[in-house]
């Protein structure tokens, strides 16, 4: 009913006024259920009252309908509705076959905030947020909800908040979320991204270089994300001269310097 709804939240996480939520969600057998996502900051993430707008920062709402119809709308300060978004009635269908794979990305500083997602780096504005379903953004630098700018969230929840005769079911699977937005690391030979985080090793306390003047490694930095694995060699070489990364990706590693390979040059062998 529309004061105790049925809800699955994680709440209370390390707040920030920036992240991510990830999850799959598929809808079946509905034709006037109304589910609801919800990513913000209150009480009502974690006991059973109705979810006011003025806790919610990013919301999406689901309505089923006949013939496995879907409509859904996001959350404008106070009302669902469809500015800003894609194909609001034919984007989501029923069908426990029907999987769909969405991503919210928020910022609710008081500046622009960037964000990479498969290898590229977009923008959200202030108090904004991007919604992402299957790979396709269909919603850009969405206006927020009844939450106030500049302050931070820690929660989300999915919840049925209506007493109806046919409400369906929904599947919520691969929930990811963070309180961090995923870094845009540039490949230009500078390392300046926060993104890079702390050095996996340095050569402070270590011998001198032995590599000859000018030639240094003062630092390895290594980073991935869903699909990237960087690597970083902080230190100077000098032209004609190379670094060469080795990943032994082999499971029980190698025993020998020739690395199993028969025609290894004389410089790879044990």
């Amino acid at each position: 009913n529309s004061t105790s709804p049925t809800r699955f939240s994680i709440h209370d996480y390390t707040a920030a006024p920036v992240g991510y939520v990830k999850f799959k969600i598929s809808f079946n057998g509905g034709t006037n259920g109304v589910y609801n996502f919800s990513l913000g900051d209150g009480a009502t993430f974690s006991d059973n009252n109705a979810m006011p707008t003025v806790q919610i920062f990013a919301g999406i709402r689901w309505t089923l309908g006949a013939s496995n119809a879907i409509t859904y709308n996001v959350l404008n300060s106070t009302t669902y509705g469809t500015t800003g978004i894609s194909n609001p009635t034919t984007l989501f269908t029923q069908g426990t076959s029907n999987v769909y794979e969405v991503e919210v990305y928020a910022n609710n500083t008081t500046s622009t905030a960037n964000y990479t997602r498969s290898g590229t780096a977009y923008t959200i504005n202030s108090g904004t947020w991007d919604l992402w379903v299957n790979g396709t953004r269909v919603g850009t630098s969405l206006a927020r909800g009844g939450m106030a700018n500049n302050v931070n969230f820690d929660s989300f929840a999915f919840n049925h908040q209506s007493n109806v005769t046919a409400p369906g079911t929904i599947y919520i699977d691969d929930m990811e979320y963070s309180n961090t937005l995923p870094q845009f690391i540039a490949l230009n030979g500078i390392m300046d991204e926060a993104a890079w985080g702390s050095a996996l090793a340095t050569s402070t306390g270590g011998p001198t270089p032995g590599f000859g003047a000018s030639h240094a490694i003062n630092a390895v930095y290594c980073v991935g994300d869903a699909t990237h694995l960087y690597f970083g060699l902080a230190g100077n070489v000098q032209n004609g001269n190379r670094i060469l990364l080795f990943i032994d990706s082999r499971s029980g590693g190698y025993n020998d310097g020739s690395f199993s390979r028969t025609s290894a040059p004389a410089s790879a062998t044990a």
